[in-house]
Order: structure tokens, then C-alpha cells, then sequence
């Protein structure tokens, strides 16, 4: 994503900062158990 280098103009200072990865579960909290650990090791494995 490289995040850190981002400009939001060509003329405004860097963005800076770390890379940000979000999951976002709604309808479902019954399933969140197992969704969220499912999520994490996706993006331990395709982004990390």
C-alpha cells in the first residue's frame, strides 16, 4: 500500500505513519469467533 509515502497533493507534506489493514464484520457477531481469527491469518499470510 505504501502508505508512509503518500501525498494527498503534490504540494502537501507526506502522509506518514504505518500501513493500515482493517476487517470490518456487521450483521454477524455470532460468527465473529471465527471469522476474526480466519481474517488475521489471511493477512498474516497474503500481506505480511
Amino acid at each position: 500500500m505504501d502508505f508512509a509515502d503518500k501525498q494527498l497533493k503534490p504540494d502537501a507534506p507526506k502522509v506518514g505513519g504505518d500501513n493500515i489493514i482493517c476487517v470490518s464484520y456487521f450483521g454477524f457477531p455470532e460468527k465473529m469467533d471465527k471469522q476474526a481469527p480466519e481474517a488475521f491469518a489471511r493477512i498474516k499470510k497474503e500481506l505480511l
